[in-house]
């Protein structure tokens, strides 16, 4: 058995890190930076600096990582501001659009000190197509840009298109893949869900139109109107819950489709799913599609604008969709549940473990946010 990695002790005068998140709530953003500050936290100070200190990801803070209320969306940057002076040489980083612009705007009222890292979990030309005033402030988030230190995105083709885009050096521009926290892996073994009975999908994401769930809703109508016998759980919640329940009590799907809320249980239920299912739009890189695969869990993921291509490997780990509509999406998962037997489901998970590793994507940010701490060891 493999030994745990000892968690190194916090270092004197290494520098502190303030992550600022909009809240708590059940984002895949959320969660890796939540995972890296309880990583971080056994050798730094870490704070998480929340606008709204609310959501279902509290629970999942360490002890050691200290809490700051910014008070909501008026006071936040003063109070941020006047947090950051009271310290030496904080790293701030950051990975919602929205957030990254006001700390754009911010930066030259932080410490000289201070060093400020970005996070694009998606090329920025799809975070402003969510909102309109987004597409109004786009020029200054673009021009501002080379005011952040760093960014860190999840693939080449994004750090390309923000080179291309901002005024930041491609040089300051790094790449680094989502890893998941195996912990919430351990213990859990892949096992394949028992036979009879229908197929059984799983989707989890923000209930938001980039998250496809509408084509996915479409596509299990269409699947069983093939005469497959299939249920869909959507683990997640978000503003398109009402439309999401709507469209399916019109296809007359109720029986079949369980908006599911937000799951603590989330690597459980990808275990046991026969299929898990990404419909979105776009991403940067799934994270949940790599938890989907370290839980062993087979999976049916659109590839155009989403990452999938570079995690899935057709009829090895699942099933890759070209184009963004039902059918293409029924197809896919028709395909898959043919093939389903055929999954090696451990194997899986196991290849996830090893290509996506935790302990690298930590030690590579602590590289990218620390770099005066780095070259002094």
């Amino acid at each position: 058995m493999a030994r745990a990695k000892a968690v190194r002790p916090p270092r004197p005068g290494a520098a502190p890190l303030v992550v600022v998140l909009p809240s708590f709530a059940a984002g895949g953003a959320e969660r890796v930076l939540l995972a890296l500050a309880n990583r971080l936290s056994g050798e730094r100070r870490v704070h998480l600096a929340a606008i709204r200190p609310q959501g279902p990801l509290r629970g999942l803070i360490a002890p050691r990582v200290q809490v700051h209320d910014l008070g909501g969306r008026l006071l936040w940057p003063a109070r941020l501001l006047a947090r950051l002076h009271r310290m030496d040489a904080p790293t701030v980083l950051s990975s919602l659009w929205d957030v990254n612009l006001f700390l754009l705007g911010l930066r030259r009222l932080m410490p000289r000190s201070a060093r400020l890292v970005l996070r694009e979990a998606v090329a920025p030309e799809y975070s402003i197509r969510e909102r309109p005033w987004r597409r109004r402030a786009a020029g200054l988030y673009f021009r501002w840009y080379a005011r952040a230190d760093a960014a860190i995105v999840l693939s080449g083709g994004t750090a390309e298109i923000l080179a291309a885009s901002t005024t930041l050096p491609r040089e300051r521009i790094h790449v680094v893949a989502n890893a998941p926290d195996p912990a919430r892996f351990s213990g859990r073994a892949a096992r394949r869900p028992t036979s009879g009975g229908p197929l059984r999908l799983l989707a989890a994401g923000r209930l938001a139109p980039q998250k496809g769930f509408d084509l996915l809703i479409a596509a299990m109508a269409q699947l069983l109107q093939r005469g497959l016998d299939v249920q869909l759980r959507i683990a997640g919640e978000g503003p398109e819950r009402g439309t999401l329940e709507s469209l399916a009590a019109g296809l007359q799907l109720q029986s079949r489709v369980t908006l599911a809320g937000y799951r603590e249980d989330l690597a459980d239920l990808m275990s046991e799913a026969d299929l898990f299912v990404l419909p979105s739009r776009f991403e940067g890189q799934p994270n949940v599609l790599i938890e989907a695969l370290m839980a062993g869990a087979p999976v049916v993921a659109m590839c155009d604008n989403t990452g999938a291509a570079e995690i899935v490997e057709a009829g090895v780990n699942g099933v890759l969709v070209a184009g963004a509509s039902a059918e293409a999406l029924s197809d896919a998962i028709e395909h898959a549940a043919r093939i389903a037997g055929g999954f090696d489901r451990a194997g899986i998970a196991a290849a996830a473990a090893r290509r996506f590793s935790f302990d690298s994507h930590v030690a590579r940010y602590r590289e990218l946010l620390f770099p005066a701490d780095m070259a002094g060891t």
